[in-house]
């Protein structure tokens, strides 16, 4: 019967009232951690925890002694919170990346209620911010949706336009590629040690490859010569070396979707290009978002070719026909027919990235 008296007793001990406690507990002279093991053999599992301990022996320290307000700071004037709220809406709308400890110092507002306003009052969530590729403008978030715009159109009129589509663009392959981390994951029995895999200093030597990609997957590629660079010359006989590869499937216009590098728009190759009587998609300037290469082939060739020492181009040109063959026939590498999904999502972002 004691026992259930006491227990009666405990529950009806309001938390203002534990403050209260804490208060004498503070006046003679215990500690925090000592106020906090005397209040748990009174409260036992109902006692206050021992950082709400602290917190109100660090007040009484500061000679505030009211134990009325709540931990958070003071709520007493609804005024004031919707002047705080007000203020954190200002300050997110300078800089979402604020930390709690850094817009608290900013706006004099205890981290506690920051919290709660943040998490409560605004619904606000931290998560990463989105990486891009660059910085653009406003007025190059314009050309993407003009170009955009301008491509579904022309795609509209006639859509088989796109299963004549060729998209080309560059990239470096390296003689060794060390594999990535998710590669590198091994079966192992509970207890059973790692295996240390040790990260190269370098890539080893390095060649550009120039690759082509049609509605089917990966169609064409060449890697150049060492040191041989990407001119407006080597990029005409690159184009002159794949029309020719592709001889047969002549029958209809070629669409041609490539990027704005110097070599690529440079009057010899434009007047070719008019000559063969082919069609240029629109590319707008920073936007790999929107090339097939960038979006569905360039990583996806590289990891699949990685974690293999070559001695000779030969070699890895025998890798990338293996994959290409594989790819190709599962449908790893038929980024181009996203093309026109891509161009209604960058208008539907006003020209953000995807």
């Amino acid at each position: 019967m004691a026992t259930a008296v006491n227990m009666e007793a405990r529950n009806s001990i309001s938390v203002l009232e534990q403050r209260t406690i804490l208060k004498v507990f503070f006046l003679e002279g215990n500690s925090a951690a000592e106020a906090h093991r005397r209040l748990v053999r009174i409260m036992g599992t109902n006692a206050l925890s021992n950082s709400a301990v602290k917190f109100w022996f660090a007040r009484f320290a500061e000679g505030n002694w009211d134990t009325t307000e709540t931990r958070g700071g003071d709520h007493r004037s609804s005024d004031l919170t919707e002047e705080r709220i007000e203020a954190v809406e200002n300050a997110f709308d300078e800089s979402r990346a604020w930390s709690i400890r850094s817009l608290s110092a900013k706006l004099d507002i205890p981290r506690s209620t920051l919290h709660g306003i943040i998490k409560e009052k605004l619904k606000f969530r931290k998560v990463n911010a989105k990486w891009v590729p660059y910085e653009i403008s406003p007025a190059q978030m314009e050309t993407r949706v003009a170009y955009c715009t301008l491509n579904l159109k022309n795609y509209r009129q006639q859509t088989t336009r796109l299963t004549h589509t060729i998209s080309i663009d560059e990239t470096w392959i390296s003689f060794y590629r060390p594999p990535e981390k998710d590669q590198t994951k091994e079966w192992r029995r509970p207890g059973e040690k790692k295996t240390n895999v040790a990260l190269p200093n370098t890539l080893g030597p390095k060649r550009m490859l120039v690759l082509a990609m049609d509605y089917d997957g990966i169609c064409y590629y060449e890697i150049l010569e060492e040191n041989e660079k990407m001119d407006q010359h080597r990029y005409l006989q690159f184009l002159k070396n794949l029309m020719a590869a592709r001889r047969d499937n002549r029958k209809h216009q070629v669409w041609l979707l490539d990027d704005n590098a110097r070599p690529h728009r440079t009057t010899i190759i434009n007047d070719w290009i008019s000559s063969q009587n082919i069609q240029r998609w629109l590319q707008p300037a920073y936007s790999p978002d929107l090339s097939p290469s960038d979006y569905g082939c360039f990583h996806a060739l590289k990891r699949a070719i990685g974690g293999v020492h070559y001695a000779t181009v030969a070699e890895i040109r025998r890798a990338l026909d293996n994959e290409i063959t594989e790819g190709n026939g599962n449908g790893k590498y038929q980024a181009v027919r996203k093309l026109p999904e891509r161009w209604r999502e960058c208008i539907a972002l006003e020209g953000g990235y995807l």
